[in-house]
Formats: C-alpha cells, structure tokens, sequence
C-alpha cells in the first residue's frame, strides 16, 4: 500500500493545520508519532530501529509503500498515540483506510 506524505492536514474548516510555521502534512505528522517517545506501560508496535528507519521515509519521501502487517503496527501506533488529537490522527487513520 501506497502513502502520499504530502497531504496536507487540515482543520475542521478546512483551512491547513500549521505546525512551527509549517503545513502539517500526513508524512511530518506520521515522523511525529514514530518517534514519540513512550512511557514504559506504552507499547511500541514497532521496534524502535523500524520507528525510525520508517519515520525517515515518511518525513523526507513523497510516497512510502508498506505491507498489511506494517499497516496495521502502524494503524495501531496512530490509535494509541497522544502527539496529536483527533483532527489529526483520523485523518491519517481514514486514509490509512481508504489506501487498503
């Protein structure tokens, strides 16, 4: 499955989701929520090398392709993440949907 980074996120109105001055786009949110860091009850749903290596891909690719399984880690990482609200984080979950 395909992931465009580039879309950019927006708010309730419509209007774009700004982050440090920048568009928040689907890609530097997803790099957000890789590298948050968890509390030792929280469960990493990759291993913090994959966290990585994929938060790269989405920050600085226009496109990152992963399998179902990766999807699913990280469908999971989105729902228990706390970096973003809903605005955000059922964006990305709805076109983690839409993209299966």
């Amino acid at each position: 499955m395909k992931i465009k980074t580039a879309q950019v996120l927006t708010s309730l109105d419509g209007k774009a989701l700004k982050t440090e001055g920048s568009e928040l786009t689907v890609g530097n949110a997803i790099a957000s929520m890789l590298l948050a860091p968890r509390s030792e009850r929280e469960i990493y749903h990759f291993d913090k090398v994959k966290s990585f290596v994929l938060a790269k891909k989405f920050y600085s690719d226009d496109e990152v392709d992963i399998d179902d399984a990766d999807n699913k880690k990280l469908t999971d990482t989105i729902e228990s993440d706390s970096t973003f609200g809903p605005v955000v984080s059922g964006q990305i979950l709805l076109l983690l949907n839409e993209t299966k």
